[in-house]
């Protein structure tokens, strides 16, 4: 790996980590090459093909999205937060978040934040299944760090 994409790739993985993190210029050293970040107006126009949904990583719970991404889909990108998705034993319960009805993106908070990719792809089948219920989809788009990540790319390689 040439040095130049080694240092990209790292510039990448800071960038995903001050997202979550929820880190900012000024507690963190970025590069001159990197432009500095400033407010965009939301695009009225952006729509997205199928709805979003963002799986946390191991050990963690959905709430780690609430500060930066979350921030980012809804003011940046004009995305409407439909809701938290909980799975358990007994179903799969929502907790709505727009008013309005606009199912753009949704969070996942899996039942056991430690439990096995297998568990997670289960409650993530359910998870699908009710968004494309309430929103009409065909298809979801998946988006996840860590075991997340793991969990979305097993479950694409059973469906």
């Amino acid at each position: 790996m040439s040095k130049k994409s080694f240092s990209f790739l790292y510039w990448v993985q800071l960038f995903l980590f001050c997202l979550l993190m929820g880190c900012n210029s000024s507690r963190v050293l970025l590069p001159s090459f990197l432009p500095e970040y400033h407010e965009v107006i939301a695009s009225p126009t952006l729509q997205i093909p199928y709805p979003i949904l963002l799986l946390h990583g191991l050990g963690q719970k959905a709430t780690v999205w609430n500060k930066n991404a979350i921030s980012f889909y809804e003011k940046d990108l004009g995305l409407y937060h439909a809701g938290l998705l909980t799975p358990s034993k007994k179903g799969i319960s929502i907790q709505h978040k727009n008013p309005k009805g606009n199912m753009d993106f949704f969070t996942v908070q899996f039942s056991n934040p430690v439990d096995s990719v297998e568990a997670w792809v289960r409650e993530l089948e359910q998870c699908i299944q009710l968004v494309k219920k309430e929103t009409g989809a065909e298809k979801v788009i998946l988006i996840g760090y860590s075991m997340g990540g793991l969990t979305g790319r097993h479950y694409l390689t059973k469906h």
